[in-house]
């Protein structure tokens, strides 16, 4: 409703007609491309650590069980498993 409201007044407050434009809309996607890249690496990565098994040479498991589900927790677990 907003949106149309916007499109009618001849100065709008946000012009939304810049949207519309080649030029924009790529940048626009470039840029959410480079802010959601690292976001979906974490979600793809971390899992990948957590399950990989323990007795790898590589030891790239997480050797103690899973105490907190949290996110924030996740880089914690690097400083155990250099030990």
């Amino acid at each position: 409703m907003w949106t149309l409201w916007e499109l009618r007044l001849e100065e709008p407050l946000v012009n939304l007609r810049v949207l519309a434009t080649k030029r924009m809309s790529l940048n626009l996607i470039a840029v959410s491309v480079l802010a959601l890249g690292p976001i979906g690496a974490v979600q793809i990565v971390t899992p990948m650590v957590l399950q990989a098994p323990t007795s790898l040479p590589s030891a790239s498991g997480c050797p103690r069980p899973l105490r907190a589900s949290s996110a924030a927790s996740v880089p914690l677990w690097g400083s155990q498993l250099l030990r």
